[in-house]
């Protein structure tokens, strides 16, 4: 919206038109010159849906109502991974004595890794891990075979080689891999052999660790209690230059934010999430929410749609979407299962995902108080402005926006480096609103400033023009939000007429 304004008013001040190819017909007549010039005149008509055209990305229309809006769903997740939270585990330092060698070729241990999981308990997992083992105060390099009973039923035995020297540790992956535990523990079977044949083997003690790592679960099954499960702090691009472009104190009446939740898992959820938001010179800024209630997906579907909204009665979403952030930051808290509610036995797979996205729904319904930002007219390549003897400036318009532009017109002396002259003009007046802020009526306006002989004076030694252009909607002081509607329209003729002389 800014940009209108400020090419509206550019237009209206010497944008190096002249000519008989404008509606001169809008000038007041009675000027009184023998010789005339025009400067450059202006004849513009443009609605809301005009001005917006270039935006249709970011705006939807319900009838004639303007909605800036923007959606973004999926672009995080929780899973089983943070769900059920295997920590490394480990068998560390296990015994042998080397003497046995000289009576039997293997030596067989049972044992059991016991799996870290964090308010749940795990019957069955597929995932992919890294098995590591090393080995210290070895008399020789040895053979290590870890046998699984319970990997992969119903297949072959899941048996891993692994050779050892001595201070060394070697490392392998696997993946899908489907195990079954026991109260979170994997039972396994180790054996051990010396990788040469000796003659006789010293009676010895050496140590063997062996750990699992670097989980990555595809499928379990078991119980869950109630979970709390942080949530990564993501950033997401908001999107909204057009917000961008609406300069100074607006406050929108009626903005609202959606958090977006996808949930594919039986568990209900509490989430305290914790909003803000970075405006362009890296400031954050903070957006409240409350706690937010997250239904289970019912059994008989795969995903449930959840979207709470944030507005102005249950968050400080008005303040935060008026400060314009070019990006939410988003991170918080999910407790899942709360209260440990759900007590049955679940199966869960890698895409049973809850999914977090956004979407920003700001309705064109606001008050506006601004200054834009300073615009500059060059005069320098006019040569006529130099000539002029008698002038005057015409502005004519018939708004039907709800919204008033006024300008200070300064003529700046380049030389002195100084403002010569300061003008006031009301460039439009807004059109009238009723209580709900609604157009009910356009406003024609015009206003004729004639220039005085110091003005013109002052305008033939500028060399630029400076626009400080302010803008109000209908009834700001009585605390009025006005609506913007796709088919609001205004009508602006600008120009100027005067007299000069010709210097031979």
């Amino acid at each position: 919206m800014k940009k209108i304004w400020v090419s509206l008013l550019s237009l209206s001040l010497l944008a190096g038109c002249i000519g008989d190819e404008f509606d001169t017909d809008l000038i007041v007549d009675d000027v009184n010159v023998t010789s005339g010039v025009i400067l450059p005149l202006a004849h513009t008509t443009v609605t809301m849906g005009d001005i917006l055209s270039d935006q249709t990305d970011m705006i939807k229309y319900e009838d004639d109502n303007i909605i800036f809006f923007s959606e973004e769903d999926s672009v995080e997740y929780v899973g089983i991974n943070d769900f059920f939270r295997f920590s490394e585990a480990s068998l560390s330092n296990l015994p042998f004595n080397y003497g046995i060698f000289n009576i039997q070729e293997v030596i067989s241990l049972d044992n059991s890794i016991a799996f870290n999981i964090p308010d749940a308990t795990v019957n069955t997992v597929e995932m992919d891990y890294t098995i590591s083992a090393s080995a210290n105060g070895l008399a020789d390099p040895v053979l290590l075979t870890i046998t699984f009973p319970s990997a992969n039923p119903g297949e072959t035995i899941k048996e891993i080689d692994i050779e050892l020297d001595n201070n060394q540790s070697s490392s392998q992956s696997f993946t899908n891999d489907r195990i079954e535990l026991t109260d979170n523990e994997l039972p396994l079977s180790i054996s051990i052999k010396p990788k040469n044949d000796a003659a006789s083997y010293p009676y010895t003690t050496g140590y063997i660790s062996i750990s699992f790592g670097d989980f990555e679960l595809k499928y379990i099954k078991g119980t869950m209690a109630e979970n709390a499960v942080q949530m990564e702090r993501n950033t997401y691009d908001l999107d909204f230059d057009v917000l961008e472009d609406i300069p100074g104190d607006v406050e929108f009446k009626d903005p609202r934010l959606s958090l977006i939740f996808d949930n594919a898992t039986p568990f209900e959820g509490l989430i305290v999430p914790n909003l803000t938001g970075q405006l362009d010179d890296g400031t954050v800024i903070d957006l409240s929410s409350p706690v937010i209630e997250l239904p289970a997906c019912p059994i008989d579907e795969d995903v449930i749609r959840y979207k709470y909204e944030l507005n102005r009665d249950n968050s400080g979403v008005v303040d935060f979407i008026a400060k314009t952030p070019t990006n939410l930051i988003y991170e918080g808290d999910l407790v899942l299962n709360p209260g440990a509610t759900n007590k049955n036995e679940i199966e869960l797979n890698e895409d049973d995902r809850i999914y977090v996205g956004y979407g920003v729904e700001v309705p064109l319904d606001l008050k506006l108080n601004a200054m834009l930002d300073e615009e500059v007219v060059e005069l320098e390549d006019i040569d006529v402005i130099e000539d002029i003897t008698d002038a005057r400036l015409v502005f004519t318009s018939e708004n039907g926006f709800p919204l008033a532009a006024k300008a200070d017109l300064e003529f700046y002396d380049d030389d002195t480096q100084q403002v010569l002259e300061t003008i006031e003009v009301n460039v439009v007046k807004a059109a009238i609103v009723n209580s709900e802020g609604i157009v009910t009526e356009k406003v024609s306006h015009t206003e004729v400033i004639d220039l005085s002989d110091s003005q013109i004076k002052n305008l033939n030694e500028s060399e630029e023009i400076r626009i400080k252009a302010s803008l109000q909607t209908s009834d700001y002081d009585n605390g009025t939000s006005v609506v913007f509607l796709k088919s609001n329209e205004l009508t602006i003729k600008l120009g100027i007429k005067g007299q000069i002389v010709q210097n031979n």
